[in-house]
């Protein structure tokens, strides 16, 4: 059996994201499961049977579980389960969501590597102050810049754009990220 990659994103999965589930569907010496804090709903995206989140609803003790791990990190069972796919990589979507998935790295011992798909390597501080998310992101930021051992750049401009915002030049790469357009006549 092909080691595990957890894809961490913490909604999972919005339909405009199809290009998360297919670069984790296309791992061949892997095997991707998916792990978030909660499912989006009507998600076709990924199986179930392939993914664990921290909650599953969208009630208010659920948003209160959320928001505590976001700022605490302190989430056992969801923790577990991860562990018992013994995964050896953490792969995050965005910067927010590497910065949520910061607690997670520690407790996995993983290394972590992060996608920096746009917004994430765009926003200003204080658009990104704006949500809860971007708050905590904002307050791990020099931590994840120091513990992701790579940030993936979906573009050179978005590279550019990671280097103009402090993020160490020496952890970044540019990888091209497209669709295949013959699936498109």
């Amino acid at each position: 059996m092909n080691p595990t990659v957890l894809i961490y994103r913490s909604d999972l999965l919005p339909a405009s994201e199809t290009f998360v589930a297919a670069q984790a569907h296309a791992l061949r010496r892997y095997t991707p499961f998916f792990a978030g804090l909660r499912p989006v709903p009507a998600s076709l995206l990924i199986d179930p049977c392939e993914t664990a989140v921290l909650t599953h609803a969208d009630n208010f003790s659920d948003k209160i579980r959320r928001r505590f791990f976001l700022h605490t990190g302190i989430a056992p069972r969801f923790v577990r389960a991860l562990q018992r796919r013994h995964p050896v990589l953490l792969h995050a979507h965005f910067a927010v969501d590497g910065a949520a998935a910061l607690p997670l790295q520690s407790q996995l011992n993983n290394p972590l590597i992060v996608t920096l798909h746009g917004y994430d390597a765009t926003m200003t501080d204080e658009a990104l102050h704006r949500s809860s998310a971007g708050r905590v992101y904002l307050r791990r930021k020099a931590d994840l810049r120091a513990r992701a051992r790579l940030f993936i750049c979906v573009s050179d401009h978005i590279r550019r754009q990671a280097i103009e915002r402090g993020v160490p030049e020496d952890k970044l790469r540019s990888l091209s990220i497209g669709v295949d357009l013959d699936s498109f006549p």
